[in-house]
């Protein structure tokens, strides 16, 4: 944390082990903490396709309960009508559905 920023090194890589789903927790619970303040917050990441609007799609889903929970595919349906630019690399991807009944179980 630096001031009222989280940055994280998650590097976008193909396989979904290299998640650490603790620094994802810690994404979620930074998100929760300043919405919940009234704090606007931007969540990106160099291209905005996969890491940042993959963390979006699992807040939105778990957190806020606006985005389908029975499953990530209906979620990111629902998402992408919302933000056509989500495009997650295998690895995000791979950690949201190993992940998904976890969070949104």
């Amino acid at each position: 944390r630096r001031e009222h920023r989280l940055i994280l090194n998650i590097v976008d890589v193909d396989n979904p082990a290299f998640f650490d789903k603790g620094m994802i927790d810690q994404a979620l619970d930074f998100i929760g903490e300043y919405l919940n303040n009234g704090t606007k917050v931007l969540v990106h990441c160099n291209l905005g396709e996969s890491r940042a609007p993959s963390i979006a799609i699992l807040y939105m889903a778990a957190r806020l309960g606006v985005l389908p929970k029975e499953s990530l595919e209906a979620a990111e349906q629902r998402f992408i009508s919302l933000y056509p630019y989500y495009a997650p690399k295998p690895g995000i991807r791979g950690f949201l559905a190993q992940n998904w009944k976890v969070y949104c179980g």
